[in-house]
């Protein structure tokens, strides 16, 4: 089903690709940004996709800009499914030495990256109160690491990136009670801001799960965990122990970098199946369809086995899969005694949940 986002800092950069993933996938888009009309690569995005990109004068720095942004979408649109805060400034010079240090321009760079983003969740948290999965995202940096990072330039930067990483705890720990996940992201070289139909399927598993009691107090191992995005929302949900594994060292990285910001608990190492201190009650594994089926009978014993009735067992939300190939796949899961109990499609792609049938 395709979702309603509001995408700050939209005109450029990583903004701009975000929305261009999106409305190509279908979704409702409103692309914020400051200058609507020196947009033109929005605008000529819009003429090809008029249905689902609707592009909205933002500037995050000011209150009465922000409110009449979302007086404007509540207009076009009856809920919001996620706010991306992707809107930031790095004032130059960046690498400023601290007699040379223009505080005007530090208090520049707070309003925008810290205080724009929580202006931007503070008037459109009524359009997100109506989503029954909401998410904000608010995208940080490495650089605003206090233990990650021996850098010695970016003050006004970096200490923006560092309070933006605590107004999202903050966020996130008010928003809880509500069913709004809050996250704090880096892009780095794992980029994962849960926008891709895959992850997507996997977010909307997780949260069934949750809303079953499944997440709460269990072991979660995340297989092939990228950004990190799913440990922390299991963290988030609730889940006791979080094992994160991914064979590329900077995913990993920035796994725990994500984890950190958020303050979940997420043991993430380089490698792949079998894993140490499993079996696990919970498994996540977005990858794709030739690593499902190479992995199924180690996925399988990474799961605790059931007593042969049905919900006993260990389960696994398996994303990644590209329609034709869910066939192959779903043979090698039975032939390592995984059970689906559930399948979900996005576009051309699916996920399966499943079940350890048996020991």
């Amino acid at each position: 089903m395709p979702e309603t986002f509001l995408v700050t800092g939209a005109n450029r950069g990583i903004g701009l690709a975000v929305v261009k993933v999106l409305v190509a996938q279908g979704d409702k888009v409103f692309a914020a940004c400051r200058k609507p009309k020196d947009a033109s690569e929005l605008a000529a995005l819009q003429k090809t996709h008029p249905g689902n990109l609707d592009i909205v004068e933002l500037d995050a720095d000011s209150d009465a800009s922000v409110q009449a942004a979302a007086g404007k979408v509540s207009g076009k649109a009856a809920r919001l499914d996620a706010l991306i805060n992707m809107a930031g400034i790095m004032l130059r010079p960046h690498d400023a030495k601290l007699e040379d240090l223009d505080f005007q321009h530090c208090r520049d760079t707070f309003e925008t990256n810290v205080l724009g983003p929580l202006r931007v969740a503070k008037f459109f948290l009524p359009l997100l109160r109506k989503s029954q999965g909401a998410r904000i995202v608010n995208v940080t940096s490495g650089i605003g690491s206090l233990s990650g990072t021996d850098n010695p330039h970016f003050y006004a930067y970096g200490a923006s990136k560092s309070a933006l990483n605590k107004v999202s705890r903050t966020l996130a720990l008010e928003l809880k009670k509500e069913n709004i996940v809050v996250v704090a992201l880096d892009p780095g070289m794992a980029f994962g801001t849960g926008l891709h139909p895959t992850t997507r399927l996997c977010l909307a598993g997780l949260e069934r799960w949750h809303q079953a009691g499944l997440v709460r107090a269990a072991s979660v191992l995340d297989v092939g965990s990228g950004s990190g995005i799913l440990s922390v929302a299991a963290g988030l949900f609730g889940a006791a122990r979080l094992r994160a594994i991914d064979t590329d060292l900077v995913a990993v990285e920035a796994t725990r970098q994500n984890a950190r910001r958020n303050r979940v608990a997420v043991e993430a190492s380089a490698g792949s199946l079998p894993v140490a201190g499993g079996p696990f009650d919970l498994v996540l594994a977005n990858l794709v369809a030739s690593l499902l089926v190479e992995l199924a009978s180690e996925l399988a014993d990474a799961l605790h086995p059931g007593d042969g009735t049905p919900g006993s067992g260990g389960r696994l939300l398996a994303s990644g899969i590209f329609v034709d190939r869910e066939p192959e796949v779903r043979r090698a899961f039975a032939a390592a005694g995984l059970r689906v109990v559930r399948r979900d499609q996005e576009t051309d792609w699916v996920a399966l949940d499943v079940e350890r049938s048996g020991a």
